[in-house]
């Protein structure tokens, strides 16, 4: 009954202990879920330019995909200030229903969420990154653009430790019944038949094994006191072969001395050949070692032409960004200089205006001084009486005089004006035309840019495929490393089993010698 209560609370552990373990496994499984998930998503480009764009468009189309997987729950986005983009939850759930924190550093976090109504969510959050650097000293560069944010249901997992305390407590039960069941039956149809026999045993041994076990039934123990029975006749029978059995045995004895002899020779012979074995596996094994080393030296070789290439095609997705900036600007002020081309064309149209008004002003003062030479003239002819006249015909002359003097600096004015206006056309005109050309000469760039880019991640992938194959390289060697090491050690294990057999073949031709020793003894009655 002890062993029956031990047992129970053993298989009560086990299925608590296991059901932890699920539990454990459980939850690193969903880590690594949401940690394979996030960098899923944080590893594409256009997710990283739509989270540096603020882009929600995008990331909603982004995050379809991923909702489709059983256990996401919602999937939150965050720029670099920690603002959200994009959230949205499905199941049920929200990102709102959870309290989560904004946020922050740049290494992959996990844990269970708590909702409002109870229920636990893990949750993953992993930094966006523009690209990958090479070194720790690097990775303190501003290159991160945002975060990612999952949260994954449990539920799945807990419906399986339900499960096994289902089935673990069913076979408790099950086991203790079936214990019972047996025990009893043990007792009744074993245990007595044994006892009994194990009595007839010990009068049949103060009988000198003379006497008879009675059958009583014809179950397994009837068998076995039948069996019983037939050993004794049959011992009794041996004596009367022993010695005819030790004179087959000193011409047998003779014949292993003979066939000891024989393999002894044979086994020195293996011996040396096993020595010369482990020395040349030992050879092999150093080359294999040699070769492992190179190919290993090769795949760090190709991983670190891999870092530079990722290094090169993050700084081409920074230059194509930066080229962008730089032809919107250069179209800004294209168009700008295209409005002030616009601008200094009317101020020509004006002032041509203007020297059409001047020549106007000019004719009516050329009339005006006409107008009052006539006057004074008509004046002088009047006499004495035309003398205040006269006096205002010359007043009215000289003002008409400095009428066609300031005209005349007006009209020179005008002409600088156009002039310079004209001027500035031309450059104006040069610098749209140097605009455009500076356009075109950043579109080329761009595009030799994206060459560029084409040729990296090409060059990437060929580092990929290099580092993947050396890798595949180097495990055969190891492998094959590990085979030689084997094949040593099993000629190892020849040469110490060949030195030994020598030992053992030695001890065995001293053996046989007493063996006959002891046999023709037998034989002669001496023993």
């Amino acid at each position: 009954m002890g062993a029956l209560v031990a047992l129970t609370l053993f298989t009560t552990l086990l299925i608590n202990l296991t059901a932890r373990q699920i539990e454990n496994t459980g939850a690193q499984s969903l880590i690594m879920q949401g940690e394979l998930l996030t960098d899923l998503l944080a590893s594409s480009e256009d997710v990283r330019i739509a989270v540096l764009a603020g882009q929600k468009e995008f990331l909603t189309k982004a995050s379809a995909e991923i909702f489709r997987q059983p256990d996401v729950l919602y999937i939150v986005f965050y720029n670099l200030a920690g603002k959200k983009i994009y959230e949205n939850g499905t199941r049920g759930f929200h990102p709102t229903d959870f309290n989560l924190g904004a946020p922050s550093g740049q290494e992959v976090k996990s844990g269970f969420q708590v909702s409002q109504n109870g229920f636990r969510a893990m949750d993953v959050v992993r930094p966006i990154k523009l690209g990958r650097l090479k070194t720790a000293e690097e990775s303190t560069k501003d290159n991160q653009v945002g975060w990612i944010r999952i949260g994954l249901s449990p539920t799945r997992h807990f419906e399986l430790i339900t499960y096994v305390h289902y089935i673990g407590y069913s076979m408790i039960g099950f086991l203790f019944l079936l214990i019972l069941a047996i025990g009893y039956f043990l007792h009744g149809a074993i245990t007595k038949p044994i006892i009994q026999i194990a009595t007839e045993a010990k009068k049949i041994g103060n009988a000198d094994g003379m006497g008879k076990l009675e059958i009583r039934s014809s179950d397994e123990l009837g068998i076995l006191a039948q069996a019983f029975n037939e050993m004794a006749l049959h011992t009794r029978q041996q004596i009367s072969h022993t010695k005819l059995l030790v004179d087959s045995l000193t011409e047998t004895i003779g014949l292993i001395t003979k066939t000891t002899n024989d393999i002894y020779a044979i086994s020195a012979q293996q011996s040396s050949g096993a020595t010369e074995q482990a020395a040349s596996v030992y050879q092999a094994s150093s080359t294999s070692k040699e070769i492992a080393a190179s190919a290993t030296r090769i795949a760090d070789t190709a991983e670190e032409m891999a870092g530079y290439s990722r290094q090169t095609s993050s700084a081409c997705d920074v230059g194509k960004v930066e080229l962008n900036n730089a032809v919107y600007q250069v179209n800004d002020v294209t168009e700008k200089v295209e409005q002030v081309a616009v601008r200094m064309v009317e101020l020509g149209e004006k002032s041509q205006k203007i020297s059409g008004i001047i020549d106007i002003i000019n004719e009516i003062s050329e009339q005006t001084n006409l107008l009052s030479l006539n006057a004074a003239i008509e004046a002088a002819g009047a006499g004495e009486g035309g003398k205040r006249f006269s006096v205002v015909a010359q007043e009215i002359r000289r003002l008409a005089g400095r009428t066609l003097d300031a005209t005349q600096v007006v009209r020179q004015l005008v002409e600088e004006i156009q002039s310079a206006t004209n001027t500035t056309v031309m450059v104006t005109e040069q610098s749209m035309k140097s605009s455009r050309e500076a356009t075109q000469c950043i579109d080329r760039m761009n595009q030799s840019f994206q060459n560029i880019l084409e040729l990296v991640e090409q060059a990437l992938k060929a580092s990929t495929e290099i580092t993947l194959s050396t890798r595949q390289q180097t495990t055969a060697c190891e492998q094959m490393v590990s085979t030689i090491m084997e094949v040593s050690e099993v000629a190892s294990e020849v040469e110490k089993g060949a030195k030994e057999t020598e030992q053992a073949l030695s001890r065995l031709r001293e053996l046989s010698a007493d063996l006959k020793t002891l046999a023709q003894a037998a034989l002669s009655g001496e023993l």
